[in-house]
């Protein structure tokens, strides 16, 4: 007799987000693809990215023009620094300007190297590539101090600039790494206008001189210490002004970047084109209020993000964001790999910067910077470039799908059909009760690898399991309940009923563990 209490049928449960599914949208009418514009010659501002992998490298290629430029200094700031070129563009320089050089990046060992790269989530692959990236990034560093430059880092550090000579500036998506220079698709904005190259110089020297945490001086190694800087003068805010103006966010100084953001989403009547890494805690948040609102208003949105639903608070933004507006309002397309930040309202008005559409960070706190802009040249490349992410885009979103469709969607079918055990080890961190909650409730994956079957379960529980086909069971060999759940995945269980017998006592239901891991992209 099957208790019911122990047993659960995976399929035609609705799962409560936004999800991506293989396939590319149908892109709406209204949604004019123009050639896309490569960077502008003349103009104080050019528009640079790259819609993909690009072995030219065109992000790296502008930043190394700058540094080999500059006469008198340099300022660059990014949190990941494990390019070598652009480390040894750096230390040529300071040799030669006997310092001058100032870098804002990563201190801390503990700091996480993971940016959400698709790539690393490749199981073995991940924990590899991160050690890889640690090391080169210290090594650049330590590259840095014997040359001269002087080091420090600062609480949520976000923000990709560089600074010469307080009379040309780089604004990008793109941390300074092999693959954001030539994988991604990355953007940015060249600026030859000395005014706002010093507006950006000004709030880099803010976080550097008065809100970093630690610092490693020139020397002969990395000599990181971590230090309490005076809070300095009152700070100047920055004012938004036309047609150009650096925003930015740095602690509770400045907020810039928030009201930019909000003033452009307002602004628009027609049409919102966007695209981020990330939306993520935007329920109730001001940027949030102001999307649906664009949307109550009949403002049609293109936006693109990464295909990566396999995080709840993805999954639960986009769903809140998007989910009941009216067919035709919203397409939503996903481009692998993409880590562009940029929104543009009636091609007219433009916002290019280094953060997320995140809710917990980057508004409110950190250290992030941008440019909002009302040139036409500008606006005309960076939609261009956004239409040119969703026509390359590999996946659409769905909202409140089923886990039939989600499977059928991925076409790999379900290896389990029919009924099936589930048997948990002596000990294991859950009780059959509290994972067939988990079960009903959340999507439900699997990877197939040698004569393993991983199950992950949400964000909650990853099983690695072996399955004896004959008596139908999958008994689980070893588990954790942190899931890789950014992790490649075959597809979808479904059409099964599963009952879960073994572990140990029956415990206490756990609450709800939301992600509050930051999306570093």
């Amino acid at each position: 007799m099957i208790d019911a209490a122990r047993t659960v049928a995976l399929g035609a449960e609705r799962l409560a987000g936004m999800f991506f599914v293989p396939g590319a949208p149908m892109l709406p009418a209204w949604i004019e693809p123009d050639p896309l514009p490569g960077p502008t010659a003349a103009g104080p501002i050019a528009h640079v990215a790259t819609t993909g992998p690009d072995p030219n490298a065109p992000l790296r290629a502008a930043l190394l023009d700058l540094i080999e430029r500059a006469e008198e200094k340099v300022f660059l700031a990014s949190f990941l620094f494990a390019d070598r070129a652009v480390a040894e563009a750096l230390a040529r320089k300071a040799e030669r300007l006997r310092g001058g050089v100032y870098v804002l990046t990563a201190l801390d060992r503990s700091f996480p190297m993971d940016v959400g790269e698709p790539d690393d989530d490749e199981p073995g692959k991940r924990e590899q590539i991160d050690r890889n990236r640690r090391l080169q990034h210290f090594d650049n560093l330590r590259t840095l101090a014997r040359a001269g430059a002087w080091l420090r880092s600062a609480a949520d550090l976000h923000a990709k600039l560089c600074v010469v000579d307080d009379r040309v500036a780089l604004v990008t998506s793109a941390n300074a790494t092999e693959a954001a220079y030539q994988k991604n698709p990355e953007n940015g904005l060249l600026v030859r206008e000395p005014t706002l190259a010093r507006e950006l110089g000004r709030a880099f020297a803010r976080v550097f001189l008065h809100r970093f945490t630690h610092q490693s001086p020139p020397a002969a190694d990395l000599d990181v210490k971590k230090l309490h800087p005076d809070p300095g003068p009152p700070w100047r805010p920055m004012v938004l002004r036309s047609p150009d103006t650096v925003v930015a966010t740095i602690g509770r100084d400045e907020s810039s970047l928030l009201h930019a953001t909000l003033q452009l989403i307002d602004r628009a009547r027609h049409e919102l084109i966007l695209t981020a890494f990330s939306a993520v805690d935007l329920r109730d948040h001001p940027v949030g209020l102001a999307l649906r609102a664009a949307i109550a208003r009949k403002v049609r949105i293109l936006a693109v993000f990464p295909p990566d639903d396999r995080r709840s608070d993805r999954r639960e933004t986009g769903a809140w964001l998007f989910g009941d507006a009216p067919d035709g309002a919203v397409t939503v397309a996903g481009c692998p790999r993409t880590h562009a930040k940029a929104m543009i309202a009636d091609g007219s008005h433009t916002l290019v910067w280094t953060g997320n559409l995140d809710g917990r960070h980057g508004y409110q706190d950190g250290f992030e910077v941008g440019l909002a802009t009302s040139r036409p040249d500008v606006a005309s490349a960076a939609r261009a470039y956004v239409i040119a992410l969703a026509l390359a885009a590999s996946h659409r979103a769905v909202f409140n799908p089923t886990l039939d469709t989600l499977a059928g969607a991925y076409g790999d079918p379900s290896p389990l059909a029919g009924e099936w055990t589930l048997v948990l080890p002596p000990g294991s961190l859950w009780s059959p009760a509290t994972l067939i909650e988990l079960l009903r409730s959340v999507p439900v994956t699997f990877t197939r690898r040698s004569s393993e079957l991983i199950v992950r379960i949400g964000e909650a529980a990853e099983l690695i399991t072996s399955v004896d086909v004959q008596r139908r069971t999958l008994r689980v060999e070893r588990s954790s309940d942190r899931s890789s759940n950014g992790a490649h995945f075959d597809g979808y269980l479904r059409g099964c009923r599963l009952t879960v017998t073994g572990g140990g006592r029956e415990t206490a239901r756990p609450e709800k563990r939301k992600s509050r891991r930051r999306d570093r992209g």
